[in-house]
């Protein structure tokens, strides 16, 4: 997996798409596998999938670690300290009632 910041939109962020090949998608849900990829000398570590359904009904599936998708929004939030400026409460404060095994 390739992680790296785009800073326009205007522009081609992936250029070897063309638009005549891409396909309007909606992530319509995201799971946390507790024991979803194994991890260096075989320990179970949490993973993270989405459900992508196309417009034409089909549906699919995309599966990354949860530790790349952690790694990726922190650079995010370093990047864009003011991200949740607008907001009275923290991300977390929001989902707590989702994630509190975890929180």
């Amino acid at each position: 997996m390739n992680i790296r910041f785009h800073p326009y939109k205007d522009e081609l962020i992936f250029p070897d798409i063309d638009d005549g090949q891409r396909l309007e998608v909606h992530v319509s849900e995201i799971v946390c596998v507790d024991n979803g990829t194994s991890g260096v000398g075989g320990v179970m570590r949490p993973s993270v999938m989405l459900r992508i359904e196309l417009a034409d009904g089909k549906v699919g599936v995309a599966m990354t670690s949860a530790r790349m998708l952690c790694m990726f929004a922190k650079m995010i939030e370093a990047r864009h300290p003011t991200l949740f400026e607008d907001t009275k409460l923290r991300w977390r404060d929001h989902f707590a009632h989702l994630f509190t095994r975890w929180i």
